[in-house]
This record gives C-alpha cells, sequence and structure tokens, in this order.
C-alpha cells in the first residue's frame, strides 16, 4: 500500500526469503510500482543452525530458537552497513516487534522506526487486559471459562486457552495433523457450518478491500501515514 502511493519501498530479507518474494516483486515492479529487494546474508550456520534455517517455522528444534533470535540480532551491522554506502537514506524504518535493534538503527540514521506487530488489535488487547487484571487467578480449573475485563464485547476463554499455559511439550507447540484435518473438513465441507464459514470469509474479504481502496479507511490512514512520517524525518534530522 506504500508503494502504491508513490513511495519507494525496500525489503530488508534474507536470501531464502527473498527467493520467495523475487515473483510478488517482479510483478509489482512490472506494475509500476518502485518496491525493492535488499538481501542481508542471514549467519545460521554462525548460531549453530541448519545451512538456509532462515525463517522460525524452518528451525528444527525448540531449543534453537534463541539461536535463531541470536541470528536475528547480527543482521544489525550488515544492514547498518548497508544504509551507510547506499544512499539516499531511509525516510522511516518499518520493522517486526521481536527486531528491537531496528529502533537503534532508526536513531542512528535519525529517522522513525514504526513497530509491526503481527498480532491484530484484538488480541493485543485481550493479552493486555489479561496481564493487567489477571482474572484467570481466580479460576478454580483450567477449564473454567472467565471474563476478560475492560473488552468492548463479553470475551470468555478458559485459563488452558491462554498461550504458553500449562505443560508445551504436553499440550504442543504444533498443531496436530488430526486438528488440522477436523478444520480443513469443517471449512470445506459442504455442510452448514462450511457454507457459513465460506460466506463469513468471503464478506471480510470484500469488507478488507473496500477499506484499501481508494478513499477506503484503510487508504486515507496511509496518506496520512505518510505525510507524518516526511513530518517526523524532517524534525528528527533538523531539530530545533
Amino acid at each position: 500500500m506504500l508503494a502504491q502511493h508513490g513511495v519507494t519501498t525496500s525489503f530488508v530479507t534474507t536470501p531464502h526469503n527473498a527467493a520467495r518474494l523475487a515473483k510478488t516483486i517482479h510483478r509489482a515492479r512490472k506494475s509500476g510500482l518502485h518496491i525493492h529487494l535488499i538481501e542481508i546474508p542471514f549467519p545460521c550456520q554462525e548460531v549453530g543452525l541448519p545451512p538456509g534455517c532462515e525463517n522460525l517455522d524452518s528451525v528444527p528444534a525448540r531449543n534453537l530458537i534463541r539461536n535463531f533470535y541470536s541470528a536475528m540480532d547480527k543482521i544489525q551491522q550488515p544492514l547498518e552497513k548497508y544504509l551507510q554506502e547506499n544512499g539516499p537514506p531511509p525516510s522511516c524504518i518499518i520493522s517486526d516487534k521481536c527486531l528491537s535493534w531496528t529502533s537503534q538503527t532508526a536513531k542512528k540514521f535519525k529517522v522513525p522506526r514504526l513497530v509491526f506487530h503481527g498480532m491484530c488489535c484484538f488480541s493485543l488487547l485481550s493479552s493486555h487486559n489479561v496481564k493487567l487484571y489477571r482474572p484467570h487467578v481466580n479460576v478454580k480449573s483450567d477449564t473454567e471459562p472467565f471474563l476478560i475485563p475492560g473488552m468492548p464485547v463479553r470475551v470468555e476463554i478458559a485459563k488452558n486457552q491462554l498461550p504458553g499455559w500449562g505443560d508445551e511439550e504436553k499440550v504442543g507447540v504444533l498443531v496436530k495433523r488430526e486438528q488440522v484435518g477436523n478444520a480443513i473438513n469443517m471449512l470445506m465441507d459442504g455442510g452448514e457450518e462450511g457454507e457459513m464459514r465460506r460466506k463469513m470469509s468471503e464478506d471480510l474479504k470484500l469488507l478488507a478491500m473496500s477499506k484499501m481502496e481508494n478513499g477506503g479507511s484503510a487508504h486515507v490512514n496511509i496518506s496520512v501515514l505518510i505525510e507524518d512520517i516526511k513530518e517526523q524525518s524532517v524534525l528528527d534530522r533538523d531539530p530545533l
């Protein structure tokens, strides 16, 4: 959406991920969008990961997850070197919340850093309120539902539905094969529930597309964001 507003956009990624994105980026550039790929080597072997292990979902064992995050931290120096040697400097840096070091990089180059969070606002608010009010502390069992305070609608969950609750090895970080199969069957079967889920997905798709079209709320918000970034960049580089 940034590129559709005429902004030159660069994706900083690793070689394996660049290969995944290459076709999509090529189509976007053919359509006239100014999008670039910047490849930064991922030091997987340096931290004890197998070659080509450049995504969290490709980490072969849970005890290597910390190694993966260590490798992500090591990207900072080569990225900053690239930014120093290749102008012009960015107007802002948009990065995942896990890449906290990008705040230091943004400060070094005197540009704003915007945090991208994969969780939706509803999930973030739910997690925040559970941590703040601790409603799960007073329930008698792991399956007893409790109300999450401070939500705009009534939300009830059980303690065993909380992320990270209980024995992870027993509950399983990965979803079991039969659970995936059951979920697919619920969505794809010809029954009433499957039809209802498909209709809901289609309605959400149309709603999301309308928000991104010219005049939609997401389109307007991106325009406002771009102007705000421009102003902030000027202030950061030329403080009063």
